[in-house]
């Protein structure tokens, strides 16, 4: 595997694409073909998954592949944040000499996980500033800052049943949910789990200097196990078995 794909595989930094992903993830490739189309426009895109390896991957491969990809790419995470520590992250703060993401994002892509952690205050701002694509300015609130940027929000929850729960609110779903994309869980990409598991088992064995073996009765269990940390599970199950294997 070439030594670019070695370093995505481990989280590190690195601009994955299309070619990368549809290489690494056989089993995605209907996905990636239609945010591939997405990633031409400059429309907000939602994200169904969760948290992992191959969501941010694909929200690079996005930005990557349309004409930000020279400008700022920025990822954030709003779980388990109040409304206050949302606004900061999101907003920034005038006190403190802050932009905020949005700001800083601006002519870029802003990435939002757990978009339905966001408050119902702080959806109806977010909500505007896609409609509008302006922010108001933190010196004098009656001024307002132009923004242009993409915003690719994921979520691991359903948002229309939010929404009938009053929960999500109508203007930001709808301004999300036309470009929609949805990763499956890995325990439904056969293909995919072979491939990790593959890489990963082989690497660690190099790693540790041992040549640990899969029978075929093993590849099949680890087939079938539901995997809901996705490839993150998967290469700390690997570690674990070639450290502690007889």
């Amino acid at each position: 595997m070439p030594k670019d794909e070695n370093a995505i595989l481990y989280g590190d930094f690195a601009a994955a694409t299309f070619k990368t992903m549809n290489r690494l993830f056989a089993d995605l490739l209907p996905v990636t073909a239609k945010a591939e189309a997405y990633a031409r426009s400059s429309s907000p895109i939602l994200i169904e998954s969760s948290a992992g390896l191959e969501l941010e991957l694909l929200a690079q491969s996005i930005h990557n592949a349309g004409n930000r990809k020279s400008k700022p790419f920025i990822i954030t995470s709003i779980s388990g944040m109040d409304e206050e520590q949302q606004e900061q992250l999101l907003f920034g703060n005038m006190r403190l000499g802050q932009h905020g993401a949005i700001l800083d994002a601006n002519q870029g892509t802003l990435m939002i996980q757990g978009i339905d952690k966001l408050t119902l205050p702080l959806q109806s701002q977010l909500a505007r500033i896609i409609r509008l694509r302006r922010i108001p300015s933190q010196s004098d609130l009656s001024k307002y800052k132009h923004v242009d940027i993409r915003i690719i929000a994921s979520t691991s929850k359903n948002l229309t049943e939010l929404r009938k729960n009053f929960l999500f609110r109508s203007d930001l779903l709808f301004a999300l949910k036309a470009l929609r994309l949805r990763i499956p869980p890995l325990k439904d990409r056969p293909n995919d789990i072979l491939n990790m598991l593959e890489f990963y088992f082989n690497d660690y064995n190099i790693k540790y200097r041992t040549h640990h073996s899969l029978s075929e009765n093993a590849k099949n269990m680890i087939l079938h196990y539901s995997w809901q940390g996705n490839v993150a599970q998967l290469q700390a199950f690997c570690e674990r078995m070639i450290l502690t294997a007889e």
